[in-house]
């Protein structure tokens, strides 16, 4: 006999699980699209003042995150903030019924 759970197919409490729903149905192609702008983002750099070149990425980090959360929780935002981009990217594909298969 399978197992159910309670709060999900008894009570029907699913609204918490569309973010779950949105990323499982499109799974590879955000996990492909995420990594590849991953990529791009630490290749990609931007020339600070002293003329020193950083990578994108750590731009972003330093001047939008650590510089008012502190390099720990400045990282834990920017790995969220990260994730909620790439969920309003894929809940929009979700919304237009759009689902990439290989």
């Amino acid at each position: 006999m399978p197992r159910r759970n309670y709060f999900i197919d008894v009570k029907k409490h699913i609204r918490w699980t569309k973010p779950f729903v949105i990323f499982g149905t499109n799974a590879i192609a955000v996990y492909v699209l995420s990594a590849f702008v991953n990529l791009a983002l630490g290749h990609a750099t931007v020339t600070q003042p002293d003329g020193e070149g950083i990578a994108l990425k750590t731009f972003i980090y330093e001047n939008y995150f650590a510089s008012w959360a502190g390099p720990l929780n400045g990282a834990l935002l920017y790995a969220f903030a990260y994730v909620m981009l790439w969920l309003g990217i894929m809940a929009i594909l979700y919304k237009r019924r759009i689902f990439l298969k290989v």
